[in-house]
């Protein structure tokens, strides 16, 4: 490890300088981001436009800005999509076992339960089969080839036949052991 040993006279952390002009995000990052630098980006980016791409527009500052904001903005999004979780991972296995749907039940429950409390259907309603694609893992994935998408998770949804509104949803899980009919994990009937 190096190890960085300040000059005679230097307090460790953040400089007078930089104390000094902080007020608000945009000030921090203007200390980085100088406009020096959004100069020197702008004149070649636009030089490199203007070569390469026929009947170019010209990048202005706020352009620029806002291309390095969504750059930071990215990198927030892959670390929170890397983090964010539905339940608890660790329990998940035991919770497994008993219940298909154990990854993603708590969220879903409290999902379709706001459904039929924020719109009451007209008059006509229809129930009907959904093939929402995917081609990952899942015990219960379904392969249904006359469907576009062939493979994905069946759902059952209760629609308002006017809105299309999806009143009540139910995720098509399989047969439980010994079941003939239409099966589901545990607690799906409705």
């Amino acid at each position: 490890m190096l190890r960085y040993c300040p000059a005679k006279g230097m307090t460790p952390g953040l400089t007078c300088y930089a104390t000094a002009r902080i007020a608000t995000v945009q000030s921090c990052l203007d200390l980085f981001i100088t406009e020096d630098i959004i100069q020197l980006l702008l004149e070649n980016t636009n030089l490199q436009g203007r070569r390469s791409v026929k009947n170019w527009t010209d990048f202005d500052s706020t352009d620029i800005k806002a291309y390095i904001g969504l750059q930071i903005l990215a990198g927030v999004y892959r670390f929170l999509s890397s983090t964010l979780r539905f339940d608890d991972k660790l329990t998940q296995p035991a919770r497994h076992r008993h219940d298909k749907l154990a990854a993603f039940r708590t969220i879903r429950e409290k999902w379709t339960h706001c459904l039929p409390m924020l719109f009451n259907p007209v008059q006509d309603v229809c129930v009907d089969e959904q093939l929402v694609p995917f081609r990952g893992r899942c015990g219960f994935r379904q392969y249904i080839p006359s469907k576009p998408a062939k493979y994905g998770i069946k759902v059952w949804v209760t629609c308002d036949v006017k809105t299309s509104y999806a009143w009540k949803m139910q995720i098509y899980t399989g047969k439980s052991p010994g079941e003939k009919g239409f099966g589901g994990a545990p607690g799906e009937h409705q």
